[in-house]
């Protein structure tokens, strides 16, 4: 093997990220559309791709001191900790004592931390001065992290000392640019907008707010939160429906110039729904995600406050959302429950070449989640009819198709059976004069 010296050493770290599957721009946040997204959707951490290449960087750093020196910052770049608590402390113990041995020739490893996870249930054990510590170091060792995320059940659940946050995320809060984080009553509120505050390139945002209580009145909300200004915030997630009530207050006081996607998760008997937070940001969103089943009401609503939405994405697909006027010109549906029923598939057709009457600027339809895999039984049964209609459908609307993937669905290879073939046009056009079809919620 010839010798490193003779390869530049820029040359080796490209070959070690491709070996770990590390690119240069892994950890890049951008405004990301779902039409810009060639996989289907995922609601893990984007970045899980990561973590099964950690034997493969264990193995470079172990070959030679320069292997050692260029592959340490692939090791170092994404941490998750999901094992136990004490975790926390070895981390802070290996990050404070590399930094300090820095002056020996070998790098502070705080600096190349791009990624940290902490997937484990603080509220076990509760918080220990240990702890707090060891939070506050890791925080001050991570001068270039990027993306932070909590446990879902975590931090959450914890009663947080006053202070901890803005001290733990002071030394960082220049560079983090997405967050995936779980709030609570634990934490005390002025800390948090404190802590988000401090946050002025921050890009991504999800929030967790399990048990957040609603604000008693306007000039509380004053008192108890601090002036939260984020000019590079361009998404918004909000993961939990349960508690959109306060989420939404408080999120609706903050300075979001630059917000043009907004996720959210409601379900169909939510009691709290995101109002103000779309009365007040919502005709800057251009990107709306709709997790869940929203009532008809709450979603006609929604969709009035958010007049700029060009495209809307629905998880949960249910027919009475195609009674509420779209302005939209990319839509991705996915999950309708009764897709290996023909008469349902008839009835999704009419819904949606009714929408499309009333939807000029639609251009681009996406589908998530249908039942088109590789089963034999529904290949036989459904495919022909399915691909059928949606090939009349395109020939007539000029619609673009696609599956998933962001394939048309016509380029899909079709099953070998020709059985069950699709109606004709005559036959849709009658089901369209039909009066029997409901398209109310149950």
């Amino acid at each position: 093997m010839p010798s490193s010296t003779r390869i530049p050493l820029e040359v080796w770290l490209e070959i070690f990220r491709h070996a770990v599957q590390s690119g240069e721009n892994a950890f890049d946040t951008p405004l990301r559309f779902r039409f810009d997204q060639r996989e289907p959707p995922n609601r893990d951490s984007p970045y899980r791709q990561l973590r099964p290449t950690i034997s493969t960087k264990r193995t470079l750093v172990l070959v030679s001191r320069t292997w050692n020196c260029l592959a340490e910052r692939l090791l170092y770049e994404d941490i998750t900790l999901d094992q136990r608590y004490t975790q926390l402390a070895q981390l802070s113990n290996v990050l404070v004592q590399r930094k300090a041995a820095g002056g020996d020739g070998r790098p502070a490893v705080g600096r190349f931390v791009k990624r940290l996870a902490l997937k484990f249930p603080l509220a076990v054990w509760g918080w220990t001065r240990q702890m707090e510590q060891a939070f506050i170091d890791i925080g001050a060792c991570c001068p270039n992290l990027i993306l932070f995320e909590d446990s879902a059940h975590g931090i959450a659940d914890t009663d947080i000392p006053p202070g901890l946050l803005v001290s733990a995320f002071r030394p960082c809060a220049a560079s983090l640019r997405s967050m995936r984080w779980s709030v609570s009553s634990g934490i005390p509120l002025v800390d948090l907008f404190a802590t988000l505050g401090l946050m002025t390139h921050l890009e991504v945002l999800c929030l967790r707010p399990f048990g957040l209580s609603l604000p008693h009145s306007p000039s509380s909300i004053r008192s108890a939160t601090v002036t939260v200004h984020l000019p590079r915030l361009h998404t918004l997630e909000i993961d939990d429906s349960r508690f959109y009530g306060a989420a939404a207050v408080y999120a609706a006081t903050w300075d979001l110039p630059c917000l043009k996607r907004v996720i959210l998760h409601i379900e169909k008997n939510t009691m709290e729904v995101p109002f103000p937070l779309l009365e007040t940001h919502g005709w800057r969103v251009t990107s709306l995600e709709i997790v869940g089943r929203p009532s008809l009401s709450d979603l006609r609503y929604i969709l009035e406050r958010c007049r700029s939405v060009e495209e809307l994405t629905c998880d949960s697909f249910a027919l009475h959302l195609l009674d509420v006027p779209l302005r939209v010109r990319r839509l991705a549906l996915g999950g309708f429950d009764e897709d290996d029923d023909p008469a349902k598939v008839a009835l999704l057709l009419k819904a949606v070449r009714n929408m499309r009457a009333e939807t000029p600027l639609l251009t681009h339809i996406r589908m998530y989640d249908f039942v088109l895999d590789d089963h034999a039984e529904f290949r036989e049964r459904y495919w022909i009819q399915w691909n059928e209609w949606l090939q009349f459908w395109r020939s007539t609307w000029e619609v673009l198709v696609e599956d998933c993937f962001g394939f048309p669905y016509d380029l899909l290879p079709e099953p070998k059976s020709d059985s069950n073939s699709a109606p004709d046009a005559e036959s849709v056009e009658e089901s369209d004069a039909d009066d029997d079809w409901d398209l109310q919620p149950a």
